[in-house]
C-alpha cells in the first residue's frame, strides 16, 4: 500500500541528499590536491557489509502510537493517519484495524474497500477482535461465491475465538441459517450463549428465543426468560418485552397479568411500538386491569403509526366493529387493505368481509374470494 509522504519523511530525505552531496564534494577537493604522476594503485581492504539498523516503528504503549489513538478518536485525521499506517506497517492490530476504517468510510474521501477489507483481514489475524467482525460482515456484502462467503464466516469464527461478542453471536446466526458454513441448527445456541455471558444483549435475545422455541436444545422456558431479563437489564427493549410475554402466559413463570400490563405500559411509553399494540389488546379486552376500548384504540393507533402491522390490523377491526367509538367502514378498509399486503392474514379476511358485505367498498363477490384465498395462504404460512 501507498501513502503521502510527510513532511517529516521529506525533510529526512533532504537532510540525506544534503550529507551525500557534501561527501562528493570533498572527495572531489582530495582527487584535484593529488600528484599528476600516475602510481599504481594501493590494494584496499574488503571491507565488512555495514550493519543496517532500522528504526523502531510506533507501537502500542508509546507516546506516539497512544497520541495517534487519541487523535482518531478525537476525530483529527491528518494528525493520526501517518502515525497508524506506520504501526500498522509494523503489525500493530488496532492501527490496522483503525487505517480500514478510514478506508471504509466514503465520507473521509480515502474509501478504498479491497484496502479496507485486507487491513481488516490483517488485524483481525493479529488477534483483534473487532477487526474480525467488521471483516465478516464487510465481506458479506461484496460476496459472490460460495467461497467468499465461507471465508467471510471464517472471519467471524476467528473474531468469535478472540473474544468478540459480536462475532460471535453472528456466527451463531450463520450457523442456524448455513450462510457461509454448513447449516448446523444445534450449533447457535453455543455461539449465541457465549456472546450473552461477554455483554452481548442481542445474543442473549436470540440465545433465549431458541431455548423458548427449542432450536438447538430442549425448550426451557425458565432459563429462556432469564436470558431475556438479562437482556432487559442491558437496556434491550426486545429483552424486556419477551419476558413480559412469558410471564402474561404464564410460561417459566407463575402468569402475573397486572405486572406484564405495567412493563408494556412503561415499553410503549419509550415508543416500543409492539409493547403498544400489546398493550392495546390488554385494554380492549380488560386484561391485566380495566377494560378501555378506547384507550385500546389509541393504543392500536399509535402502534400502527410506529409502523407495526399488527397494530394496523387491530386499529381496523375496532373500526370496522364500532369498538371504542363510531364505526368508519372507509379507515378500516385502508388499514385492512395495507395490513393484507404486509402479510396480516386477519386483514385480508376483513377485505373478504368488506367486499361481500358492501362495507366501506362496492360489493365484489371475485375480489371477496381473492382476499379469502390470500388469507388461507397466509396462515398456512403461520
Amino acid at each position: 500500500m501507498h501513502y503521502r509522504v510527510s513532511g517529516i519523511v521529506a525533510a529526512f530525505a533532504l537532510l540525506c541528499a544534503g550529507l551525500t552531496c557534501s561527501d562528493a564534494a570533498s572527495a572531489a577537493a582530495r582527487k584535484a590536491a593529488r600528484p599528476a604522476a600516475k602510481t599504481a594503485p594501493v590494494p584496499r581492504p574488503v571491507a565488512p557489509p555495514a550493519i543496517r539498523i532500522s528504526t523502531p516503528q510506533p507501537r502500542p504503549g508509546t507516546a506516539a502510537i497512544e497520541a495517534a489513538y487519541k487523535a482518531f478518536d478525537d476525530h483529527r485525521l491528518d494528525e493520526a493517519f501517518p502515525i497508524l499506517v506506520l504501526a500498522c506497517d509494523a503489525d500493530v492490530a488496532k492501527a490496522c484495524y483503525d487505517v480500514g476504517l478510514v478506508h471504509a468510510a466514503p465520507k473521509l474521501g480515502m474509501y478504498d474497500a479491497v484496502k479496507a477489507l485486507a487491513l481488516y483481514r490483517k488485524a483481525c489475524k493479529l488477534g483483534h477482535g473487532a477487526a474480525c467482525y467488521s471483516a465478516g460482515s464487510y465481506s458479506w456484502d461484496f460476496a459472490r461465491t460460495d467461497a467468499a462467503r465461507t471465508e467471510s464466516s471464517e472471519d467471524l469464527k476467528r473474531g468469535c475465538d478472540a473474544g468478540d461478542s459480536n462475532s460471535c453471536n453472528t456466527y451463531g446466526y450463520r450457523l442456524e441459517r448455513g450462510e457461509g458454513v454448513a447449516r448446523d441448527v444445534k450449533g447457535g445456541l453455543p455461539f449465541y450463549t457465549k456472546a450473552c455471558d461477554l455483554k452481548n444483549d442481542v445474543a442473549c435475545v436470540n440465545a433465549a428465543i431458541d431455548l423458548e422455541n427449542g432450536i438447538g436444545a430442549d425448550t426451557d422456558y425458565a432459563k429462556a426468560r432469564s436470558l431475556y431479563d438479562r437482556a432487559c437489564e442491558m437496556k434491550n427493549k426486545h429483552g424486556c418485552f419477551w419476558s413480559a410475554v412469558m410471564l402474561k402466559n404464564g410460561k417459566g413463570v407463575a402468569a402475573d397479568l397486572t405486572k406484564s400490563r405495567e412493563v408494556f405500559v412503561d415499553l410503549c411509553k419509550q415508543d416500543y411500538a409492539r409493547a403498544c399494540s400489546q398493550m392495546g389488546y390488554m385494554l380492549e379486552y380488560g386484561e391485566g386491569g380495566p377494560k378501555d376500548q378506547k384507550a385500546a384504540r389509541e393504543q392500536y393507533s399509535a402502534a400502527c403509526k410506529a409502523d407495526y402491522v399488527q397494530g394496523c390490523t387491530n386499529l381496523g377491526w375496532m373500526l370496522y366493529r364500532g369498538k371504542g367509538g363510531p364505526v368508519d367502514y372507509a379507515h378500516a378498509v385502508d388499514l385492512f387493505s395495507y395490513a393484507c399486503d404486509k402479510g396480516q392474514s386477519y386483514a385480508c379476511t376483513g377485505m373478504a368481509d368488506a367486499y361481500t358485505n358492501a362495507h366501506g367498498v362496492m360489493v365484489d363477490p371475485s375480489a371477496a374470494a381473492m382476499y379469502r384465498t390470500r388469507a388461507l395462504q397466509l396462515s398456512a404460512k403461520d
